[in-house]
């Protein structure tokens, strides 16, 4: 029985993401983000370059366009595209399912794998070159691989162990490599596995370094070659991006706080005015002599700070609406009225899906079962579900300070379907009991 609802999920995931990247063709070629068009660069030998010339840069991070660049020799960048899409998409919700089987979710697992397969935000950004699909991917996969790690080492021999946290440390840094928020979400991990240690200095302590040690060597096999090339290149071991200062200035600065911020909810930043303050932000750097791309992102890092400390009331507010704009279930940015009812049809979805999420992350920690002979209150269980919150929070906690919209929350979809399948899981297997108690057939 598992086993079909697997094979159905994923044949909705195949068949509604291909019907998507065919009917919205267009997006596939459309470089929002510039990912596809460093990929062509380096298909054509010009290696991890600027767009349309030679010039390094590190202005995105590295693993997305070089899967793109993978098969640009073969297809071109439309079918590129979508093949990494669809895959990496399908590969999400067999993923989201095994994991929801790992935190013992029972029956529930399908529901979680069915809300990933038709979620609206990885369904539609899967059609454009963006990041989105491929980090949600990456990063239901550290979190099954997390979980195991932590099942495993009650039982499992020290090389298996060691084997599966080395394993874990490099999924996360191909994750980071895809999405430099995710460092967030595996800095709260870490602090999460050692409190006991420092807090209570449990007994435990030493396997709980060496896990932690045996997951740094794996990240550093799968981050440190691009530290050293961005040392070569640029002189400085870069491990993120040159794209973080800009984000940070995006969502700090006087014109989007005095347009948006300080505005009505539902009022987006104009298109006119962006591209304004960007024409004068490149004319001061033009005037102060700011060149170059590592020089660039930390000038505009620091205006950014130096403006959020000279504004601190304001930026608690800007904060504020960042964390609603992320959670927010019906789309913003959109002055078609044609699309008003497919907006709205969206809202009520993530409505109920929220509230659901609310519901199930209650849940895991309340003496509540699922109908699979666990409880949610049992401690061990409860510690399974830690990746899963922390990932969530880091997540949502970068944005706080940096750029915010629904598309952000991409990355973590199926961690909030497993939360949301959870509670729908427990209100089922309730109304089962109750009927059966009054002896209606289920």
């Amino acid at each position: 029985m598992a086993r079909r609802e697997l094979i159905c999920c994923l044949g909705v995931a195949l068949l509604l993401r291909v019907a998507a990247c065919w009917y919205f063709q267009s997006h596939l070629t459309t470089d929002l983000d510039a990912y596809a068009g460093i990929a062509q660069a380096v298909a054509n030998g010009d290696g991890y370059s600027t767009p349309g010339t030679t010039e390094p840069t590190a202005y995105r991070p590295p693993l997305f366009p070089l899967l793109l660049a993978a098969t640009m020799n073969l297809v071109d960048i439309a079918w590129s595209v979508s093949l990494w899409q669809v895959v990496l998409g399908v590969a999400t919700v067999g993923l989201t399912w095994r994991l929801a089987c790992d935190l013992g979710l029972g029956r529930s697992a399908f529901l979680a794998a069915l809300l990933v397969a038709v979620d609206p935000i990885l369904l539609f950004y899967g059609t454009y070159p963006m990041t989105e699909v491929c980090c949600a991917c990456l990063t239901t996969a550290w979190c099954c691989l997390v979980v195991r790690s932590r099942r495993l080492a009650e039982t499992a021999t020290s090389s298996t162990i060691a084997t599966t946290n080395l394993l874990t440390g490099f999924v996360f840094g191909l994750a980071v490599l895809c999405r430099p928020t995710l460092w967030a979400a595996g800095a709260l991990y870490c602090c999460m596995v050692m409190a006991p240690t420092i807090c209570f200095r449990r007994v435990s302590s030493a396997s709980r370094l060496i896990a932690l040690f045996t997951a740094f060597v794996g990240i550093a096999v799968a981050v440190t070659p691009w530290v050293i090339r961005n040392q070569m290149v640029f002189g400085t071991p870069i491990m993120t991006t040159t794209h973080g200062g800009y984000t940070l200035l995006l969502a700090n600065n006087p014109t989007f706080y005095d347009e948006v911020v300080e505005q009505p909810w539902g009022v987006v930043w104009s298109g006119t005015s962006l591209a304004e303050w960007q024409q004068s932000l490149e004319a001061e750097m033009h005037d102060e002599n700011i060149a170059g791309e590592v020089e660039r992102d930390r000038w505009m890092s620091r205006r950014a700070r130096q403006f959020i400390w000279e504004h601190p009331r304001t930026f608690i507010k800007a904060s504020v609406k960042r964390w609603l704009w992320f959670w927010n279930p019906i789309p913003l940015e959109t002055n078609n009225t044609s699309l008003a009812g497919i907006r709205w049809a969206i809202g009520c979805y993530y409505g109920i899906v929220f509230l659901m999420m609310l519901a199930g992350s209650y849940l895991v920690f309340a003496d509540n079962s699922i109908g699979t002979g666990r409880t949610f209150g049992d401690e061990r269980f409860s510690k399974l579900w830690g990746v899963v919150f922390v990932t969530i929070l880091g997540f949502a906690g970068t944005h706080l300070v940096y750029w915010s919209n629904m598309r952000m929350r991409g990355p973590i979809v199926p961690l909030i379907s497993l939360l949301a399948a959870a509670a729908i899981g427990s209100i089922a297997a309730r109304f089962s009991r109750a009927k059966t108690e009054v002896g209606e057939p289920t």
